[in-house]
């Protein structure tokens, strides 16, 4: 039944333990715990408040107007309200636990619910725990009215006291005065005992002075100040309104009716009482018609003296007056209940009156609602006509709706007819396209058939000029030729002043742009015989990675090389801004790029040493002697004839070139001492414009750049080894898409610096300016080689809009490549800044 929950405040060298029932009531509560405080100060050690836990029924829930239907209310209603019981219970407890201070140690045990009755319970209990001192406030029963109880609060009570175990010491308190009641052997009334413990006359009591019955001393609640104050206010005088009257009575009205209730439970225990002491009515009217003999028998008693039978005669005349005045206490009393009783009545007939006042308002105001309610239905009568137009004009405009999607679908298949025959059109302008373009390569193949034979006729005539010794596949220009390409060797086409005596410009003969290299009077080879063994031997080397030699001129003494247009090595991975060759977009060499333009210049180099009868060494071999065109393939210029066969200085000039491709600067005998170290020296000296390395092609690079500045290995070995980390580079990339391409550092902007590049000039795939642009099936054009090894690959749909390609077929977009070309043309054109190398 009890669930101690315990909160200690403090401890005593006391041993006595106090069992305190309190109810819901705090201030009746607090002083219950006040009187029990008071009357064990020195000897109690610790206190156990005994509580009723609140009603948890799942049925109803406690509201501020009553009890409510817990089925009518939401969860989450029904839980806050709920919670909010707890917590007032559990602050109602702790103000408890909080009064007793700290001397003493508090204790709450609740009672939870059962099926027996609340007093039976507490007999159970007190026998179960074994109190030994009970203190039960009077509002205990009535905290908790869920509790089951077969008697009123007071014969409750007093079933407990009856009840209850013989070691167990009860004290019942009332406003924080002892009411303690027993039942006597010849008196079966209750008696009461002040706080100090003396005993009180009960009511049936036949001491002198006489005494009130518990259900007197209930009953006189209120004080004659208040019935003085009840009856000027609300009886004698009418000054205020009734309602004001209710209000400020509307507290003690409560209290005499609760006062009344337990008045009337006292008056059930008084009528127990009686019903036990009818059974000695009989004897007792008996005994006094005996005692009535008896004074007779005594009065007539010669034997008595006169002063004898007087004070026998007074003796019974007190005990008459004391009945009297008890008759007359018991008067009083009833009329003061009855005072009451007309000043409720009085109170509530007003209230009555005041309802029906407000009855009647009610009334007015609902009829008033019910003409607005007549009122609304009119207007929502009103409203359902306006909806049902509304519904007829959409309706209509349904109709207007399907006759305009049955047009629209008219136009739509007009439409696809007209595109399926623009899509015949276009592919009847394909195929005129390709037959033009079929025409213009026999045309160019012509052309290159005459130029051929021109050649051939000029190299005939050279032939003839110059004997049976010059017989080799170059052009001769004139003087004219050569003067009208470099506009008489304009300073604004010159290109840069070489250490052999010669000057480089830029030119444009036989339609295509050269460099030109004009050799001074002061040059070794001004002797003819000389010059043209140069030419002789420059136009017997042919390789994909030496600049070729378009041509040579006797007068002024020239040699024509092919046009290198994204200048020198050197200025690309030096990034001079100042010093950009024209016409290059000043772009990034990435990292796989250099290590192709690594293999590149090896491959030319190794060529050149495999020459027969002897090796040709180059000599000269730098970064500024390394040249790139526009698809940035390197190509090597500046060797010539040689007596040296000593090729290691070439290869040690490989290594260097490899460092500078690593770090994109010069290198000293300091850097490479530190590239012998470790991987994080060799990680902290690779050049960030680059991108993210390969850390392992970075190493396996720098070790074959070691190798060659040691001389280690010849240009072959090299070739193959290089060979190797080209095909790991290019498996990079291509397993990795663009996606792992722009990771590895390489982005759009990389593909063309320059902003100025048209989009539409840039391969979709390779992000880079088109040669050969084809149109594909989704309309848009890209490399050819890229878009057919994108077909090759299986995949069917377009790059750009990863739509499901019609068919494969690719259009050449002629348009496009004359735009291109024109492009590329003036922006070769343009004036140079400054000075580069070339040739």
């Amino acid at each position: 039944m009890g669930s101690p929950v315990e909160s200690n405040s403090g401890t005593t060298g006391a041993s006595k333990t106090v069992y305190v029932a309190l109810g819901n009531d705090l201030q009746e509560g607090l002083k219950t715990l006040d009187w029990t405080l008071r009357k064990w100060s020195s000897s109690i050690s610790k206190i156990v408040i005994l509580h009723l836990a609140p009603d948890c029924s799942n049925d109803v829930v406690n509201t501020h107007f009553g009890k409510v239907l817990a089925s009518s209310m939401s969860d989450e209603k029904l839980e806050a309200l709920r919670n909010y019981e707890q917590r007032k219970v559990d602050k109602l407890l702790s103000e408890y636990i909080a009064y007793c201070g700290k001397g003493v140690r508090a204790k709450v045990m609740k009672l939870e619910k059962s099926e027996e009755p609340i007093e039976r319970a507490m007999v159970e209990l007190i026998s179960k725990l074994k109190f030994s001192t009970l203190v039960m406030g009077i509002s205990f029963l009535k905290s908790s009215p869920s509790w089951k109880k077969t008697r009123n609060t007071i014969g409750a009570l007093f079933y407990i006291h009856q009840k209850k175990a013989k070691w167990c010491e009860m004290w019942i308190v009332c406003g924080g005065k002892l009411v303690r009641m027993t039942v006597g052997e010849s008196d079966e009334g209750v008696a009461m005992e002040d706080e100090e413990g003396k005993a009180l006359p009960s009511s049936r009591s036949n001491s002198t002075g006489g005494g009130r019955s518990s259900s007197s001393w209930l009953g006189r609640v209120f004080s004659e100040n208040q019935r003085k104050k009840r009856s000027s206010s609300c009886i004698e005088g009418r000054g205020g309104s009734d309602r004001d009257c209710w209000e400020s009575n509307g507290v003690e009205i409560e209290k005499y009716l609760e006062d009344l209730m337990i008045e009337m439970g006292g008056l059930n225990v008084e009528a127990e009482i009686e019903e036990q002491r009818m059974t000695s009515s009989t004897s007792s009217v008996q005994q006094q018609g005996e005692e009535g003999d008896d004074v007779g028998s005594q009065l007539a008693d010669h034997n008595l003296s006169a002063a004898q039978k007087m004070e026998i005669v007074r003796s019974k005349i007190k005990e008459v007056g004391r009945r009297i005045e008890l008759k007359r206490e018991e008067a009083e009393a009833n009329a003061e209940r009855s005072a009451n009783a007309e000043w409720a009545i009085s109170l509530c007939n007003s209230r009555v009156e005041e309802l029906e006042i407000k009855i009647k308002a009610e009334s007015t105001i609902r009829s008033e609602l019910t003409k607005k309610l007549e009122s609304d239905r009119e207007r929502i009568e009103d409203i359902k006509s306006d909806v049902e137009e509304s519904q007829n004009r959409v309706r209509a405009l349904a109709e207007l709706q399907s006759e305009l999607s049955s047009r629209l679908q008219m136009s739509t298949a007009a439409r696809s007819a007209a595109e399926a025959q623009l899509q015949r059109k276009s592919m009847e302008r394909a195929e005129v396209v390709r037959g033009i373009d079929e025409l213009r390569r026999q045309r160019d193949v012509l052309q290159r058939r005459i130029e051929f034979c021109k050649e051939k006729d000029a190299i005939g005539g050279v032939m003839m000029k110059f004997g049976e010794n010059l017989r080799f596949s170059y052009r001769e220009y004139s003087g004219e030729d050569v003067r009208s390409a470099t506009d008489d060797f304009s300073d604004g086409l010159r290109l840069k002043s070489g250490d052999d005596w010669s000057t480089v410009y830029r030119g444009r003969i036989s339609q295509k742009t050269a460099a030109i290299k004009l050799f001074s009077a002061e040059h070794e080879s001004s002797n003819h015989h000389d010059f043209l063994s140069q030419v002789k031997f420059l136009s017997n080397i042919r390789h994909p990675h030496l600049v070729a030699m378009m041509g040579f001129c006797s007068e002024p003494k020239c040699i024509i090389y092919e046009y290198m247009h994204e200048g020198s090595l050197r200025d690309n991975l030096l990034g001079c801004s100042l010093t950009s060759h024209p016409g290059s977009g000043n772009r990034t060499l990435k990292w796989f790029d250099r290590i192709r333009v690594a293999y590149q210049i090896c491959s030319a180099l190794a060529f050149l040493h495999s020459a027969k009868p002897n090796p040709i060494v180059h000599g000269k071999l730098t970064v500024s002697n390394v040249l790139l065109d526009r698809n940035m393939v390197a190509k090597l210029t500046g060797f010539r004839p040689s007596t040296s066969i000593d090729l290691r200085s070439d290869i040690r000039a490989l290594g260097i070139i490899l460092l500078h491709l690593l770090s994109g600067k010069n290198w000293g005998e300091s850097v490479e001492s530190r590239m012998r170290l470790d991987r994080s020296a060799l990680v902290e000296m690779l050049d960030e414009m680059a991108g993210p390395w390969p850390l392992g092609l970075t190493e396996e690079i720098a070790g074959i750049a070691m190798r060659c500045l040691s001389t280690e290995l010849d240009a072959a070995n090299v070739l193959k080894e290089l060979e190797e980390l080209v095909k790991k580079g290019e498996d990079i990339v291509s397993r990795f898409g663009r996606q792992d391409r722009e990771m590895s550092g390489e982005s759009d902007e990389d593909d063309e610096s320059s902003s100025d590049i048209p989009s539409f000039f840039l391969c979709p795939i390779l992000r880079d300016v088109m040669e050969n642009p084809y149109v594909a099936a989704d309309g848009f054009s890209y490399e050819r080689e890229a878009m057919e090894e994108w077909l090759q690959m299986g995949k069917d749909t377009s790059p750009m809009t990863n739509l499901r390609l019609d068919h494969t077929v690719l259009t050449p977009n002629q348009t496009l490549r004359s735009l291109i070309e024109e492009w590329r043309n003036k922006r070769n054109d343009e004036p140079s800044c400054s000075s580069s190398s070339h040739i």
